[in-house]
């Protein structure tokens, strides 16, 4: 079942917080220790262009360009693709609505969007058609959201649940802020939009990492070391309950993966 998560910042708020100010440097670095970057060049086509949906900072627009790519990215939020533009001014990122692109149809080889279409309320299905409208035939979706995971399930959504009800009860203004989504529902909502998928996966830190982790990081503060939001580094404590859980990582990961491909017409 969909987990629906609010924040005490609004949206515009929020994209500030999480971006402007966050060092391009620390993202890649981060990218270099996700099992996302393995992932995406398995998937991605070489031969053509790559749109970003959601870029944000502009992270994995520089990581794949670095791995030879031809990559633009768009984000809706003024101020987050200024602040890309200043990390990295070589960086093709651009304003944009995701639900509405402004490149024809079957512009793009390959679509990327990491951890952005569970923030539309109203749901994923405007920015999936769209996706699947710039692709061309054959052409690959890579989409990542977060896991509705059974830790999750059972732990930490009732942990954020308690402390959203205690923010209510003194009067605190609340905002939608994402839903989480089973794998089940992701893979879901991919299918109705068209595509055909070929493989799902999660969406963390490699397997051989213990000092990083991004579901740990996220759902347990007490297990963040020093080094800031977004870091994804753990303290003494979550580096031992790390290598304690390596073995079913899966439910303790922080997003769900999905490579999809637009089909070619039927002949």
């Amino acid at each position: 079942m969909t987990y629906k998560q609010f924040t005490i910042r609004a949206s515009h708020e929020q994209m500030s917080h999480q971006w402007v100010g966050r060092a391009l440097a620390r993202d890649l670095a981060l990218a270099d220790r996700r099992n996302l970057g393995d992932l995406l060049l398995r998937y991605l086509p070489h031969d053509g262009p790559i749109l970003e949906a959601g870029c944000g900072i502009g992270g994995w627009v520089k990581w794949l360009s670095l791995h030879g790519y031809d990559v633009v990215g768009v984000d809706w939020y003024e101020e987050v693709v200024e602040a890309a533009r200043q990390a990295d001014p070589s960086l093709v990122i651009e304003r944009g609505d995701i639900t509405r692109l402004r490149w024809p149809d079957q512009s793009f080889a390959g679509y990327i969007s990491l951890g952005v279409i569970e923030h539309f309320e109203e749901g994923p299905e405007a920015a999936l058609r769209e996706a699947f409208r710039v692709l061309r035939h054959g052409g690959m979706a890579i989409i990542t959201v977060p896991a509705e995971t059974l830790v999750r399930r059972l732990v930490a959504h009732h942990l954020r649940s308690a402390a959203i009800l205690a923010l209510r009860l003194i009067g605190r203004p609340l905002y939608f802020a994402e839903y989480r989504y089973s794998l089940d529902e992701l893979v879901r909502h991919v299918r109705a939009a068209g595509f055909e998928v070929m493989h799902t996966d999660v969406d963390d830190v490699r397997d051989d990492e213990t000092a990083y982790h991004m579901g740990l990081y996220c759902d347990f503060p007490f297990l963040r070391s020093g080094e800031g939001t977004g870091a994804m580094q753990l303290n003494a404590v979550g580096r031992v309950l790390r290598r304690l859980t390596r073995g079913v990582g899966r439910q303790f990961a922080a997003g769900y993966f999905v490579a999809a491909r637009k089909p070619h017409p039927s002949s």
